[in-house]
């Protein structure tokens, strides 16, 4: 069951974050990237989810989300402020 919540949290908020960038007119190649690199974390944490909570890859995975959510706020507000 904590496996299916587990999405639920920074998924959204990450989707939500691409989309506003996209909508700011930031190029395709970031886009996509952002959105790689958000795959490959939640699917470095889903892998490694059933070894344990010290298992390496699966912090890396996230916090490679967690990287994501944030570069992505963080490019947002760039845009509002400098636009």
């Amino acid at each position: 069951m904590k496996a299916k919540l587990i999405i639920r949290n920074p998924i959204p908020w990450a989707l939500l974050l691409i989309g506003m960038l996209e909508l700011n007119g930031v190029g395709v190649l970031y886009i996509h990237a952002l959105g790689i690199a958000l795959v490959a974390g939640r699917v470095l944490h889903a892998v490694f989810f059933t070894h344990g909570v010290k298992s390496a890859p699966r912090g890396l995975g996230a916090g490679l989300t967690m990287l994501v959510v944030a570069v992505a706020a963080i490019w947002n507000i760039v845009n509002f402020v400098f636009r």
